[in-house]
């Protein structure tokens, strides 16, 4: 079984499906939504237009139920810090799903850390082998749309050893043009799943 990952995000809140799993096996799906703070600012390619590296994200995750509802259980809520950064020459032109188009910023790297209501950890990091991206229109809205892939690598408590793959997109806007300010607001869905015990020998 292929293991991949993705985030800015972190996502614990999963269900267990032995039948379609190995029974040490969690399905994640959940709603995420959150706020980064960029390190900074760059130029791309023609120096004139800027772009923002990358930062911290800070975002809460609440497991969705099989009908699309969020979870209203306590045990189905977690919160994750990630931090990524970007190359800010842009690679080509993207297209977005739900706004303008603009600049594909590729991850240079991301690592996210998530915690569950339990306070038990996962550690997670940025599959290199996927596509990882934000496509970042540098005018207004300064809307953008972002992928990212993350391996599972590993946690505390009853997550001890974990492995797996976890995959956020999401979508957000800066709320201030990104020369100025670099906080944004985002959300999306992670999906994913979550391995224990002999599954990650």
């Amino acid at each position: 079984m292929k293991k991949k990952s993705a985030v800015i995000a972190s996502c614990l809140a999963g269900v267990i499906s032995a039948t379609t799993m190995p029974l040490n096996a969690m399905e994640i799906k959940s709603a995420v939504s959150g706020t980064g703070h960029s390190l900074g600012v760059g130029l791309d390619g023609s120096g004139e237009v800027p772009i923002p590296l990358g930062g911290i994200q800070n975002t809460v995750n609440i497991k969705l139920k099989k009908n699309g509802k969020k979870s209203k259980n306590p045990h189905d809520r977690s919160t994750a810090v990630s931090n990524g950064l970007f190359n800010p020459v842009p690679v080509n032109f993207c297209e977005n799903a739900s706004g303008p188009g603009g600049a594909k910023l590729e991850y240079l790297y991301s690592t996210g850390v998530s915690t569950d209501l339990d306070g038990d950890l996962i550690f997670a990091e940025m599959d290199t082998q996927e596509d990882n991206f934000i496509c970042f229109t540098p005018v207004e809205p300064f809307y953008f749309e972002v992928t990212i892939h993350r391996e599972i690598t590993g946690g505390t408590g009853k997550y001890e050893g974990a492995c797996g793959w976890l995959e956020f997109n999401g979508s957000g806007n800066f709320l201030i043009d990104p020369a100025i300010s670099q906080f944004s607001a985002f959300e999306g869905i992670q999906v994913g799943e979550l391995l224990l015990g002999s599954d990650c020998d």
